[in-house]
């Protein structure tokens, strides 16, 4: 109420008129620029969460295409994971094969070693008898022997091929 003491009816009024006039005058000259610059904000704003809705969908997508790319990858690299373990299985595999010929062959060229050297000692072993035999019956000519004779030459002749051995 104070300040209704201060004013005077007449400014009041004035001052009423004014504000209507005012009010006219805005309406008139600059309520259209008003209007369209709220409109032209609206819209930005409008622009701006569409825009960020763009957005949040295009990354939804790129996420997507990434998870899809990454499992695609990881598929892949199992895959290749598993065909080198079997490509490493069948060179094992080979290298086994392999060495078992190898060993076989190696076993095979033993034994034709170990035929031909008993051959060989056996062969040895009758030259060496005969030489005995012959030694044995050379002696046996040049004395007349008697029984014992006999006896105690074949022993000796056995003694012989026992020392050979």
């Amino acid at each position: 109420m104070g300040i209704l003491k201060l004013l005077s009816t007449n400014e009041l009024i004035t001052q009423i008129v004014n504000f209507f006039i005012l009010l006219i005058i805005m309406r008139i000259f600059f309520w259209k620029r008003i209007l369209t610059f709220l409109e032209e904000r609206r819209a930005r704003i409008a622009a701006e969460f569409k825009s960020i809705e763009d957005a949040k969908q295009e990354t939804e997508k790129l996420k997507q295409e990434y998870e899809a790319r990454l499992r695609a990858v990881e598929g892949e690299a199992l895959a290749k994971i598993q065909e080198a373990a079997d490509q490493g299985r069948k060179q094992a595999e080979e290298i086994r094969q392999k060495a078992y010929m190898e060993a076989q062959t190696i076993i095979d060229n033993a034994k034709a070693s170990m035929r031909y050297e008993i051959i060989k000692a056996r062969e040895k072993m009758k030259e060496e008898i005969i030489d005995l035999a012959m030694d044995a019956t050379k002696a046996v000519i040049e004395e007349k022997l008697t029984e014992e004779d006999d006896k105690k030459l074949i022993e000796e002749f056995l003694k012989k091929i026992e020392v050979k051995r």
